[in-house]
């Protein structure tokens, strides 16, 4: 594979699309190979097509040069941000080939908004729309092309001091969909030591990102937009099917970001997994990679059969596990409060159980007329007891899940007095885990 996609992205560099190239060549000389851009504008929904978001890239390096280079960061400055571009210029960037496409991509960045999030004086926040471009002029005689970058988006280019993405030029113009572009500009956003921690407090692993589907539609703009005042749909959704979403956005992108990475062209690609509430696909976890965070054990994607992506943290019990008739003793743990219990037994259960199951066993102890501390220290004991078996180690996922909830929680709790029975029903069990390649 990694000869082929070399083979292949020779082609590109020194083929009919190698134009591009040459400009963010020239560009990058001037300004270096990294974009900056605002989060806000990493995580606004998908406006623009491939074509689009490539020149917006150059705009992007454009500004870096006249501002950050020049030192012309000044608001008053921003209102006559003109770029002058030619032919050659479009020639270079959308290919010699395709000059009067990459002149209709350039027009229709002035047509379309971005979405944005502001907050006011008062930390609330205010949602509007602005363009990329609010100027854009064709000279018949001189046969240049005038474009002026609106001063709305400047603080999203420019003096970034917080809450920004780097990424690399380069590896931008190699790809080939909106949908990697944006896979992509993710990627980056997420690949340093950032570390995700939910509401229930449990802590994902480095560079491991939950992304709702609801929001994942909205940042791939494939849900219905609708004006926030008529309440009328503005642009119908796409892809209703998440198999369809899959097949269509998600796969191809992995596939193009990790041939880039292997093939030196990327720092980052990314492997994923899928969250399920009854039948219907609720979050996508993003394992995101990098040189300098590889992926564990292997290099390659996930494929049926292989070990199941975990994202949570792994957590260590305590070497010495004490067993006292009615309770519990890790002496460890016999500080922590019930809380920080809570959040060990969800994080210890989630290795082997689906998380409605987890929640179920959550749920049911809370329900129970007993000391809810020692409840949960006895939790982490008979799962303790389950995991030093020769047999629990070598089985298989399903064994394990098995082992947990029909004896673990159901028949060796009962040497405490009491037990979790397990779920009976998927009516009890609304959501679970499904890895999909």
């Amino acid at each position: 594979m990694a000869n082929d996609t070399c083979a292949a992205l020779a082609g590109q560099w020194a083929g009919s699309n190698s134009g591009y190239a040459a400009v963010f060549t020239e560009q990058i000389e001037k300004t270096g190979d990294n974009i900056l851009w605002s989060n806000f504008l990493v995580d606004a929904p998908i406006v623009y097509s491939l074509m689009e978001r490539r020149l917006l890239y150059f705009l992007t390096l454009q500004v870096k040069h006249r501002f950050t280079e020049k030192n012309l960061g000044v608001p008053d400055s921003w209102k006559e941000l003109y770029f002058q571009m030619t032919d050659a210029d479009l020639g270079q960037i959308g290919g010699k080939t395709r000059i009067l496409q990459t002149y209709e991509a350039l027009s229709k960045i002035g047509e379309k908004f971005v979405p944005i999030r502001i907050s006011n004086k008062n930390g609330k926040t205010i949602n509007g729309k602005v363009h990329w471009v609010d100027a854009f002029f064709y000279n018949s005689d001189t046969e240049t092309y005038e474009v002026r970058v609106s001063p709305e988006i400047m603080p999203y280019l420019i003096n970034l001091t917080k809450s920004f993405t780097t990424f690399n030029a380069k590896t931008a113009m190699l790809l080939t969909s909106k949908f990697g572009q944006k896979f992509y500009e993710l990627c980056s956003q997420f690949s340093t030591d950032y570390q995700h921690i939910d509401k229930q407090g449990r802590r994902y692993k480095k560079n491991v990102i939950p992304i709702d589907i609801e929001n994942f539609r909205r940042i791939f703009n494939l849900e219905d937009v609708i004006d926030p005042r008529t309440k009328k749909i503005i642009t119908k959704g796409k892809y209703r099917n998440f198999n369809d979403i899959r097949r269509r956005v998600i796969e191809p992108s992995l596939t193009e970001l990790y041939d880039l990475y292997i093939a030196g062209r990327s720092n980052v690609w990314f492997d994923y997994m899928l969250e399920k509430t009854g039948r219907k696909i609720t979050r996508i976890y993003l394992f995101i990679y990098n040189h300098e965070h590889p992926k564990e054990d292997s290099i390659q994607p996930w494929a049926e059969g292989d070990k199941p992506l975990c994202p949570f943290e792994e957590v260590n019990f305590p070497v010495e596990v004490k067993k006292v008739k009615g309770s519990s003793i890790v002496e460890e743990l016999k500080d922590c409060s019930i809380e920080q219990l809570q959040v060990f037994v969800e994080t210890v259960l989630n290795r082997y159980l689906k998380p409605s199951e987890t929640q179920y066993c959550i749920r049911y102890t809370k329900t129970q007329k007993h000391n809810l501390h020692d409840a949960f220290m006895q939790i982490l004991q008979v799962v303790r007891d389950k995991e030093q078996q020769s047999k629990f180690s070598s089985g298989t996922a399903a064994y394990k899940r098995k082992s947990i909830l029909q004896f673990a929680l159901n028949e060796n709790l009962k040497e405490f007095g009491w037990n979790i029975p397990a779920p009976k029903s998927q009516n009890t069990i609304q959501m679970n885990f499904q890895t999909v390649i």
